[in-house]
């Protein structure tokens, strides 16, 4: 399923969660996702990677941004490795903030202190120059705005961002509307399996 901003199908909505706020929703979908056996995981991730790479604004993009999976999120590891050999890849680096850092082997990254594989040393671009970014979250709405881990890290990365923002989502991840702030940005897609 490809979510976009003007998708008007409705969305299944678990019950008691369509009033929740941002903090209980954040709660109640990490500990979702964290119910995925590792086998669920892979083979949804499979699904949502293959639509990403049959998605126009990704296979036409020079220089892509990903974010690293971790704690269950979509694997995007083997993706990254593959985009590695024909596209100009970028991976995050949380130094006050989210650098986009130049990654030029999946190998090259190291464990960050909260369990991230990013790299060592950033050789950083001009967020301005990526044509698409590949945007976790732990929550999103059909309208393509998302509840991540609440540092906002993304939303400040990616306000003025002129490409594409394409999340990535198991399904179940997909509610019909989470609470908006005046910060948070609204990507151009969701993907989903």
């Amino acid at each position: 399923m490809v979510i976009y901003k003007d998708y008007e199908e409705k969305v299944y909505i678990p019950a008691g969660f369509d009033f929740l706020m941002k903090d209980e929703l954040r709660k109640k979908f990490l500990e979702l996702r964290s119910t995925l056996s590792p086998e669920e995981a892979k083979r949804k991730s499979s699904a949502i990677i293959k639509r990403l790479q049959e998605d126009p604004d990704f296979q036409k993009a020079k220089k892509v941004m990903f974010f690293v999976s971790y704690n269950n999120e979509v694997y995007t590891h083997d993706i990254i490795k593959e985009t590695l050999k024909e596209k100009e890849v970028f991976v995050p680096k949380m130094k006050a903030g989210i650098k986009c850092c130049i990654l030029r082997a999946f190998d090259d990254m190291e464990l960050s202190s909260v369990g991230i594989l990013e790299p060592p040393v950033c050789e950083a671009l001009d967020i301005a120059d990526m044509d698409v970014i590949i945007v976790p979250g732990v929550v999103f709405d059909r309208k393509g705005h998302r509840i991540g881990f609440g540092k906002g890290f993304y939303d400040e990365l990616l306000r003025g961002f002129a490409g594409k923002k394409i999340g990535l989502a198991y399904d179940f991840q997909i509610i019909d509307e989470i609470p908006k702030d005046d910060w948070d940005v609204q990507l151009d897609k969701v993907i989903s399996d």
